[in-house]
């Protein structure tokens, strides 16, 4: 993913290259959206994709380089001229890891990292109780994952020592922000990102003829902590009391210089921020000159709106501190558990007569293999011991109210329910993807998917005496129509049950696309099957195998001929796809966003991958993205941990985002009530007879949506008047 990555930073930021290639074997893109992004790069006509390893690397002519590979795909031997060759290397535990974890106690892998307790289901608990172990220290990891894995054992670490009060912040002298406004504007330049296409220095002479702008300045990364420091020390040298910085999205960083005004004694929203990376160097890098021009205006009409911004104040709100867990599969137990451990009051919903989700269905779980049952019959205890309230059967009817305190109602057979939370963790998982009609499933008897050979498994000796030998077909219901991505539990679990098959003396044989052995020991475990006898033939997407009774045909693109296999089974590897009642249901009762492959939209894919864009409901396990067991509970210890944080206190500061009704205007005609995705204007009689608009604060997101819908302009967000954004139009012509 990351030679990819690059190839197309590099066609970006390098106009004069002709052509990339990538040598590869496997494409292991098995992260949410990562298919979608290895297709935008083939796509890209200089972009070449070529599957084959390189043998060696010569002196070419005109001292260039020259890559020789076989490619593997058109059986031919390959000659490539390179100017440059990039070697994309794995990763490997950090230098003095072993000597760590000798003092620390903890055991290390066969490869060096830190050895999970119990990898088939946690990323984060290490063979020694109270030390915990999360990101590229236990293996190669993804961001997302990192971050899931070190909210996780942030939660564990929190359940190891007596609870303590927030640090206390010193506080800070005030500055008064009233009198003319004294702006300083700080250009970052995001390393190359913006700097590689505009002229910072001209820009930041042009900024600094602005008006009301006592101070300006550049900054290799604004948001690092040298920057930060920069602004609160400009603030009180050059008395400034209004902030425009013009970097990159304010959706990941405003949050940033925000805490470094508060930090200053500056009101938090007296900041401005002007996105010239996203919407500039970025968009335009093949135009520089109108790529200034145009960042030179929106540095422009952000001064004009820091002038007229005034400071607000944040409410603080009561919040309930009860949490409900939606979803009694392995996200939601584990969720649940890591909740009651922090003596959080937690409640456990499930639709099912039986908690567990598809552990009920498996017999053993990779890598180690152990008992499914037995692992579930250990979360059942657990929960039991706890005293968690679970309510099975359970069917939600309704969600109201907003962070802190949720109202939901729900049936039962004992009949209707209702209970409250301040924070709600969804963990209703996903659903197999129906392969009935594919490669004869359905119709063919001996066509099964691996979830009812899972089951056969649970009686080896029976299977034995009536298969001799099985083929998998891989990616049946992922990356293709409907479900772009890769569902990443499926070339594991094949891999698991072929091992399986071979102990008992069955072939096996595995058609595949590319084998993605994500997580703990993904490769020993490929590297074991191969060794045991298990044949692994590619086929390609555009010509899939065909399923003839007990013969399956494939055209081996390797080889150019087709392959006849022998099958008394055909399994087919049937992906993860989202729940699309439940999904349907829980986003229209609490406004969740999904995203292009169905599945719930965390609020951000990298720094975010646990919280939604509705405040206090977070997501987790496969609701969130197709992934295994051990993500999975990553994932729900994270909710947790962010639950937890948010309900801890009793209170929480809201952001004062939020839009205002002048009633003195409204003509209480319901069209803000009609349009707001939230549900935040209600109609509310003012005491003389007439209805009004009333919005709630802490269910507005400031859209604005009613602002501009309302026939007399009684409404307005407060944080984006119409001074403010008639103040950015009209600067925008100048």
């Amino acid at each position: 993913m990351n030679s990819i990555k690059d190839s197309l930073l590099a066609l970006q930021h390098e106009e004069a290259i002709e052509e990339i290639t990538i040598l590869h074997t496997d494409i292991r893109a098995f992260g949410k959206g990562f298919d979608r992004f290895v297709e935008r790069a083939r796509s890209e006509a200089r972009i070449r994709f070529v599957r084959g390893r390189p043998a060696k690397i010569a002196e070419g002519n005109e001292a260039s380089l020259e890559v020789f590979t076989e490619d593997t795909l058109h059986q031919a031997l390959r000659r490539f001229p390179a100017d440059l060759v990039v070697l994309s290397i794995g990763a490997v535990p950090t230098e003095g890891l072993s000597s760590l974890a000798s003092l620390l106690g903890v055991e290390c892998d066969c490869g060096g990292f830190i050895r999970k307790a119990a990898p088939e289901q946690s990323h984060t608990e290490t063979s020694r109780k109270g030390i915990f172990v999360c990101g590229g220290a236990g293996s190669p990891q993804v961001i997302p994952d990192c971050v899931a894995q070190a909210s996780h054992a942030a939660a564990w670490a929190a359940f190891r020592v007596p609870p303590c009060p927030l640090p206390e912040v010193p506080p800070v002298q005030p500055v008064d922000p009233s009198g003319p406004p004294r702006i300083g504007v700080f250009i970052c330049h995001c390393g190359s990102n913006v700097a590689g296409v505009l002229n910072i220095p001209l820009l930041v002479e042009r900024a600094r003829a602005l008006p009301h702008v006592a101070y300006t300045t550049s900054s290799l990364f604004a948001c690092s902590l040298e920057g930060q420091g920069q602004i609160r020390a400009a603030v009180t040298e050059h008395s400034l009391n209004r902030i425009v910085v013009a970097a990159c999205t304010p959706r990941t960083h405003e949050p940033i210089f925000r805490n470094a005004l508060k930090a200053a004694g500056l009101n938090s929203f007296l900041c401005e921020m002007v996105n010239i990376r996203d919407q500039c160097s970025w968009v335009h890098y093949k135009e520089p000159t109108l790529a200034l021009s145009r960042a030179e205006d929106q540095i422009r009409m952000g001064a004009a709106r820091a002038s007229r911004l005034s400071a607000l104040s944040s409410p603080v709100i009561s919040v309930n501190r009860k949490v409900l867990v939606i979803g009694g599969g392995i996200s939601g137990i584990e969720a649940a558990l890591a909740l009651a451990r922090l003596k959080v009051p937690v409640t456990l919903l499930e639709k099912e007569a039986r908690p567990g989700g598809q552990l009920n269905s498996l017999s053993s779980i990779y890598p180690d293999g152990v008992e499914s049952a037995s692992l579930l019959r250990e979360k059942l205890e657990n929960l039991k011991k706890a005293e968690i309230k679970i309510f099975t059967q359970a069917g939600i009817l309704g969600i109201t109210g907003s962070v802190g305190d949720f109202r939901v109602e729900f049936s039962h057979p004992s009949g209707k329910k209702v209970l409250t939370a301040g924070a709600i963790i969804l963990a209703i998982g996903g659903e197999l993807y129906d392969a009935d009609g594919s490669f004869g499933y359905g119709t063919l008897p001996n066509v099964v998917t691996q979830l009812e050979l899972e089951r056969r498994l649970q009686d080896p000796q029976s299977l034995s005496r009536e298969v001799k030998s099985v083929t998998f077909i891989q990616c049946v219901g992922s990356r293709g129509a409907g479900n772009p991505g890769c569902s990443r539990f499926c070339c594991p679990t094949t891999v698991k049950q072929a091992i399986g098959l071979r102990s008992i003396g069955i072939n096996a044989t595995v058609l595949y696309r590319d084998m993605r052995m994500v997580g703990h020991k993904g490769e020993e475990f490929f590297r074991k099957a191969r060794e045991m006898g298990v044949l692994f033939v590619p086929y390609d997407r555009t010509n899939p195998p065909t399923v003839l009774g007990e013969i399956v045909t494939v055209r081996s693109p390797l080889l150019s001929t087709d392959i006849e296999i022998p099958s008394d089974l055909t399994v087919l590897a049937v992906g993860m796809v989202p729940r699309s009642g439940d999904m349907t249901l829980l986003s229209d009762f609490l406004k969740i966003p999904r995203s292009e492959d169905g599945f719930a939209m965390e609020k951000h894919p990298e720094l975010g991958p646990v919280e939604t864009t509705s405040d206090g409901v977070f997501v987790c396990g496969v609701l969130q993205g197709a992934k295994d067991i051990p993500d999975s509970t990553a994932q729900a210890g994270a909710a947790a941990a962010k639950a937890f944080s948010l309900v801890r206190q009793g209170t929480i500061t809201m952001e004062p985002l939020f839009c205002t009704v002048d009633e003195t205007r409204c003509l209480g005609c319901g069209r803000c009530v009609e349009i707001c995705p939230f549900h935040a204007p209600k109609l509310e009689g003012n005491g003389d007879g007439r209805l009004t608009s009333e919005i709630h604060q802490v269910l507005c997101k400031g859209c604005g949506a009613c602002a501009v819908s309302c026939p007399t302009g009684a409404i307005s967000p407060n944080h984006f008047t119409d001074d403010q954004i008639f103040s950015m139009i009209e600067t925008a012509w100048r």
